[in-house]
């Protein structure tokens, strides 16, 4: 999926989810890189994923840096604290680092730890 729009960005959002074999897992993340590009006109918002789809994430920050982008925030797509939050995301993040000294890489936590994920969930529970 492609950014659509041409200008140059300062900052980039990876967003990162597991993924799957079902297409329609990819197909979700487009949609959902389409919305946030719509409302983070001031970022490159680039999909990836840990395993079973592409792209990954290295693939991800090289498009990133390539681009010229100096600051990149990683959000991961994870509820709670597993093998890719505890060690595969942060060992990709640190070897980014090293490989791209010039520019700033940070890594969100787990959505699940956050108190907008809370209020999101307690929203949907109201609604139901």
């Amino acid at each position: 999926m492609e950014h659509n729009q041409s200008h140059s960005f300062e900052k980039a959002v990876i967003i990162i989810a597991h993924g799957s074999r079902l297409q329609q897992t990819a197909d979700e993340m487009d949609e959902l890189v389409k919305k946030l590009r719509k409302s983070m006109s001031d970022a490159l918002v680039i999909p990836a994923f840990m395993e079973l789809q592409q792209p990954d994430l290295n693939t991800s920050l090289k498009k990133a840096v390539d681009q010229g982008i100096k600051s990149i925030s990683i959000l991961p797509l994870f509820f709670f604290t597993g093998r890719h939050m505890r060690d595969d995301i942060p060992a990709q993040v640190e070897e980014a680092k090293s490989l791209y000294p010039d520019c700033e890489i940070s890594m969100s936590p787990c959505i699940g730890h956050t108190d907008e994920f809370v209020e999101a969930l307690k929203r949907s529970v109201i609604s139901l």
